[in-house]
């Protein structure tokens, strides 16, 4: 567990400031506007991509090396870690959302209803984070530095965006490029959706598969991959 223990310290500052930007940001928002958008998943990626690597490129594997611990254990406690830390600034942002409904909500509003709403879209973003995570954790095996995590990271994030845009605005005029949203797991809970007809099978579906080959194949990799110091 001290692998563990040490990479929730190492990323306990990043958490502390995103988790306050996003708190104080999602508040002000909903104090002018009746509705609101997901987090950063760029930089939720770039983080986790930077598990695996961290080390490698900072210069400091001996430490790892030195533990009395398998390479399975490592991969493990450090995905633990990235799930508890992505798990915590999801609490944030969902409590600063609920705070802000309760402070803001309109007239002749049902508190329960909204809320209820409200946890369903954080679900849904939540879920969506899950996806980029487990591919950080497949890119962090396969990349060679943190720069390279970074670039990586923000182009995968951007692109699978974009797919999401172009197939939800030319649906009626393109066939077939609807298609594209299951290229971008951002349009695997949009809040309208969500809101409207529930988390859809295919997508959930989908989703799972995503994280589970990425995981899979990120620990293989990982197993067998030369460690530089």
């Amino acid at each position: 567990m001290n692998i563990l223990c040490l990479e929730l310290h190492n990323q306990r500052k990043g958490l502390l400031i995103w988790s306050s930007i996003m708190f104080i940001s999602v508040f002000l928002f909903m104090a002018f506007f009746p509705s609101m958008s997901g987090g950063n998943m760029g930089e939720l990626l770039t983080a986790e991509t930077a598990a695996l690597i961290g080390e490698e490129t900072s210069g400091t594997i001996e430490y790892l090396y030195a533990q009395p611990v398998r390479r399975s254990e490592i991969f493990f406690q450090k995905l633990l870690a990235s799930g508890i830390t992505f798990l915590s600034y999801s609490a944030a942002i969902t409590a600063a959302s609920l705070l802000s409904l309760l402070c803001f909500k309109a007239k002749n509003t049902d508190l329960s209803v909204a809320a209820a709403a409200m946890v369903k879209i954080m679900l849904g973003m939540f879920f969506s984070g899950m996806i980029f995570l487990c591919i950080g954790f497949f890119l962090s095996t396969i990349l060679k530095s943190s720069r390279q995590v970074a670039s990586t990271a923000n182009g995968l994030v951007f692109g699978t965006y974009i797919f999401g845009i172009f197939a939800n605005a030319f649906e009626k005029n393109v066939t077939g490029i609807k298609n594209l949203t299951y290229l971008s797991p951002l349009d695997y809970a949009m809040p309208t959706d969500v809101l409207r007809y529930g988390f859809q099978i295919k997508f959930v579906l989908l989703g799972f598969a995503v994280m589970v080959i990425s995981i899979v194949c990120a620990y293989s990799i990982y197993l067998k991959k030369d460690l530089k110091s």
